[in-house]
């Protein structure tokens, strides 16, 4: 809300041993609730330069303290200010398109609907899926390029039949495969700072670096995901063979970042689906800390190793004497993937002869999958 010439801030830095540190708070407010619904009739004749603006405006809002920000930036400021900037380059076309259909839609249904009314609901119904086909792609091509949180969510939009655009759906359904992992100077780093902030005993306290905790850590990542990945490694002293789950450096707050950027796209474009995106960033924040993900393995895995399930399912158990908050180090089980399995059996039921038999078993195969990994997608 206040602004001051860069001298100033340079006096008060000087003053302050050269530190400084910001702090705010941002309370809701109706106000932008009401400008939403008086300014809707209007949003259909926007340009795209309008609809860029209007984003922006939102981002203003919130910084204002006239709306309900929901996620605070935190660190990485100048990260997420560039991902910002690449979210809204790619997402302004594609809102822009759909106000354009929509006009368009109003003009014929001032023409047509009291003349044809069954018409001109297949030709507004043909309209629209004609350009959730087109926006689908660009949607996926815009969360993978920006990865991240829009990963995830395109993992949940996947699963989310009925609520979005079946288009959209369909197109966001790959989105469970890795992701491009980041340098090992860069995770290594993050491995050894995690454990030292987290007080973890070093099992060789004359070694350095990573010797201290593990005889060996394969550089090359196993997997990536939206806000991790996995490398192999071997305990020193046991050699026991372990897989090290360790957080992306900054995760947090980008992914939290990334999350504000979408919400604001939302409430400017579909309302409707802000609780789902609330609801979602519920579930997203019990991701950050993975001592509390080694806790629920853990059950788990204690759990169905009393049932009758303890022959056919293995679930690791975690090393909580190699494991932090943003590292977590648990057992190394070998075996065939969950997506492996599932594209083998596909590949099998495919080839089945009878059309009836094959459609019916791709059919079963299918909401397997969709149970297995639409509810169990994690980083």
């Amino acid at each position: 809300r206040r602004f001051v010439a860069r001298a100033a801030v340079d006096d008060i830095a000087a003053a302050n041993g050269g530190d400084l540190i910001f702090s705010a708070s941002v309370e809701a407010a109706a106000a932008t609730t009401r400008r939403a619904v008086e300014n809707a009739g209007d949003v259909e004749r926007f340009s795209e330069a309008q609809v860029a603006r209007a984003l922006e405006s939102v981002e203003r809002d919130e910084i204002a303290g006239l709306a309900d920000p929901k996620v605070s930036l935190g660190g990485n400021y100048g990260v997420q200010m560039y991902r910002n900037a690449r979210f809204m380059a790619g997402v302004t076309p594609i809102v822009r398109r759909y106000l354009v259909v929509k006009r368009r839609i109003a003009r014929v249904r001032r023409k047509v609907k009291h003349v044809d009314r069954e018409g001109y609901y297949d030709e507004r119904t043909a309209m629209w899926d004609d350009e959730h086909e087109k926006a689908a792609k660009d949607i996926r091509k815009l969360f993978n390029k920006m990865g991240g949180l829009y990963n995830k969510l395109a993992q949940d939009w996947a699963t989310r039949d009925g609520l979005l655009p079946q288009a959209w759906v369909d197109e966001l359904k790959d989105s469970f495969e890795a992701m491009p992992e980041r340098p090992w100077s860069v995770m290594k780093k993050e491995i050894l700072l995690s454990l030292k902030e987290e007080d973890v005993t070093p099992i060789a306290p004359t070694k350095q670096g990573l010797e201290r905790y593990f005889a060996r850590v394969d550089e090359d990542a196993l997997a990536a995901a939206s806000i991790g990945q996995v490398h192999r490694a071997v305990v020193r002293k046991t050699n026991e063979t372990v897989a090290v789950k360790v957080m992306f450096p900054g995760g947090r707050d980008l992914v939290l970042g990334d999350l504000k950027n979408v919400r604001r796209v939302l409430r400017f474009v579909k309302p409707a689906l802000l609780p789902a995106i609330d609801e979602f960033r519920e579930r997203v924040r019990g991701e950050f800390c993975y001592l509390d993900e080694a806790r629920v393995m853990d059950a788990c895995a204690a759990y169905v190793a009393r049932g009758p399930l303890r022959r056919r399912v293995a679930i690791p158990t975690s090393k909580p004497e190699l494991s932090g908050k943003r590292v977590l180090t648990m057992d190394w089980l070998e075996g065939t993937s969950l997506r492996s399995d599932l594209e083998a059996r596909a590949a099998a039921a495919r080839r089945t002869a009878f059309a009836p038999l094959r459609i019916a078993r791709l059919l079963l195969l299918r909401r397997r999958a969709r149970g297995a990994l639409g509810g169990g997608a994690r980083a």
